[in-house]
């Protein structure tokens, strides 16, 4: 499976942010993936790694999205519940003695923020793209959701999950502070995404000190 992620600023410098359902089973099992490499900037579904591929030590995925989110042998969406706590928080491992934020800098991140304008980014891998570009969607118009979080129109496809969903995103600099993940997106090409809140804060926190 394929999915994106984003290094976020962290005391580590280890902790990259993604959704839930890219490193969780979602057929009520519980299971956790167990190799998961990251590719920062990657070119090419991978054949152009820029910062190097590094390997996830370590993971968290809120209990409540391991308890209640599920989805069909197609991966279509069975239930409603839990998937307003689908991200997850990653350890990488660290090469040399530097983190992976002292190879790629890192995102801001932000937990329950009111934000004004969305930068959604990702790395849609499903037709009519092919995995081998970075891609962004912004608005001003987005709406509530029914996870309790963000929706707007962006046709990106599976890939694309775990992407940012950025504000105060500064083009020039490409920077900004991260403040949920892509998670699901419609047969209309509306893009979902949980807020994190408290209890990413939390996750994000216990893993850092780990």
């Amino acid at each position: 499976f394929v999915c994106s992620a984003t290094v976020v600023n962290s005391k580590s410098g280890d902790i990259v942010a993604t959704a839930g359902h890219c490193v969780a089973e979602t057929d009520g099992s519980g299971k956790l993936a167990e190799s998961v490499y990251f590719v920062p900037g990657d070119r090419d579904n991978g054949r152009e790694a820029p910062y190097g591929t590094w390997a996830a030590v370590e993971m968290v995925v809120p209990q409540q999205f391991i308890d209640k989110a599920r989805t069909d042998k197609n991966g279509m969406l069975t239930s409603d519940e839990g998937w307003n706590y689908d991200y997850a928080f990653l350890r990488m491992e660290e090469k040399d003695g530097k983190s992976i934020q002292d190879v790629t800098g890192a995102q801001g991140i932000a937990f329950g923020t009111p934000v004004q304008y969305l930068t959604q980014i990702g790395y849609p891998s499903a037709d009519p793209f092919d995995g081998r570009d970075e891609y962004m969607c912004a608005s001003t118009s987005f709406q509530s959701n029914w996870q309790g979080g963000y929706a707007h129109a962006c046709n990106m496809t599976q890939g694309a999950s775990g992407g940012a969903w950025m504000s105060d995103y500064d083009a020039k600099t490409g920077t900004g502070y991260l403040v949920a993940v892509t998670s699901t997106v419609d047969g209309t090409g509306i893009a979902n995404s949980p807020v994190l809140g408290q209890t990413a804060l939390g996750l994000y926190n216990q893993l850092d000190q780990g």
